[in-house]
């Protein structure tokens, strides 16, 4: 096994992984690495749009090379450098960021469906953030942009039915 520190250099990087069962090299950006398996992604690009992706089980890899990048103008490096952060996210929801009036609205929203389910909240000023934090019984706080996936507790069985009703909003 790998030490997951070394694996760490290949990440991002341009290389060749010689394989053990054939002649053959395969060449590509590495998207990731499982450090437990030595699982590679490699990714090729055609120009600043991803190509193909990879995947090169661990037991397979002889040896990885990191090679020179192919790409001259520094413009386009970065360009498929922010590509392969981005590769298998959900893109739209990370261009996509809510405007004051609509993270306004959705707390507004999220508050009357959470009175009309009968909660019992608090609105709070939010140290460091423009947007207040919705309190429920001070078990559960809801941050701003007010999802399901921004609500805090350590009460596990009330959290799940906070976000369940947060769910059942949109």
């Amino acid at each position: 096994m790998n030490d997951p520190s070394s694996l760490y250099a290949f990440m991002k990087k341009y290389v060749e992984i010689e394989l053990k069962s054939c002649p053959d090299k395969l060449i590509g950006w590495v998207f990731t690495i499982d450090p437990v398996s030595s699982s590679y992604v490699l990714v090729t690009f055609d120009g600043d749009e991803p190509d193909q992706a990879t995947m090169v089980m661990g037991e397979e890899v002889k040896s990885v090379k990191i090679l020179p990048s192919p790409v001259q103008d520094a413009n386009l490096q970065q360009l498929i450098l922010e590509k392969l952060e981005t590769l298998f996210s959900d893109s739209d929801q990370e261009q996509l960021q809510p405007t004051v009036e609509l993270i306004t609205r959705r707390r507004d929203q999220l508050v009357d469906w959470l009175q009309k389910n009968r909660l019992p909240l608090k609105i709070e000023s939010a140290e460091g953030s423009d947007f207040p934090i919705i309190n429920i019984l001070d078990t559960v706080q809801i941050r701003a942009p007010y999802e399901e996936k921004n609500c805090e507790s350590t009460n596990e069985i009330i959290l799940d039915k906070v976000r369940s009703l947060i769910k059942n909003l949109n």
